[in-house]
């Protein structure tokens, strides 16, 4: 039951539409149909990761609306600033169709993230969007440490990035959201 609260807790905060409905005003092909690629103008795919308390979430679950998706790893310097201007783009965005989700790969140690870990780094950083755990390095097929991905309503990526460049990040997300 607690499981299945969190789900529906955890749509709400994504926002995603069901399958083929259009979601804020987005696509109706949600979700996406393959083919899928890993690079700028494909479709991602419907990568898989687990929220804080163990609850799924996917990367499709954010069809329909505007998708920021920032990788974490605990060693890496600039990700604690990117998954803090995530939070902060979901805030400033929000209204306007752009949701957020911030993916920790590995802590501190270069370990597979944790439950553990994800509570740690969601507290310390004091983050309010989704914040979910990808041991697995599934995300990585997209770009590795500090990236930043921007996917347009229907799943295309329309912005990919690793290193510091927020103004580009802005950009990416107006531009998406203004289509």
């Amino acid at each position: 039951m607690r499981r299945l609260a969190f789900a529906a807790v955890t749509s709400a905060l994504l926002a995603c539409a069901p399958a083929g409905e259009a979601g804020d005003g987005g696509a109706a092909n949600c979700p996406p149909a393959p083919p899928y690629g890993t690079a700028v103008g494909a479709v991602a795919g419907d990568l898989a990761f687990a929220g804080c308390d163990g609850a799924p979430v996917r990367l499709h679950d954010l069809c329909g609306r505007v998708a920021l998706v920032v990788s974490y790893y605990g060693w890496c310097a600039s990700c604690s600033y990117y998954a803090r201007l995530g939070d902060t783009l979901a805030r400033d965005y929000g209204a306007r169709g752009l949701a957020a989700l911030v993916v920790i790969v590995e802590d501190a140690t270069h370990q597979p993230a944790t439950a553990a870990t994800c509570a740690e780094v969601r507290t310390a950083l004091g983050l309010g969007v989704p914040t979910a755990l990808d041991p697995a390095h599934g995300l990585e097929a997209y770009g590795d440490t500090d990236l930043v991905m921007v996917l347009d309503r229907g799943g295309q990526i329309v912005f990919q990035r690793q290193g510091p460049d927020p103004a580009a990040v802005t950009t990416a997300i107006e531009a998406a959201l203004a289509e």
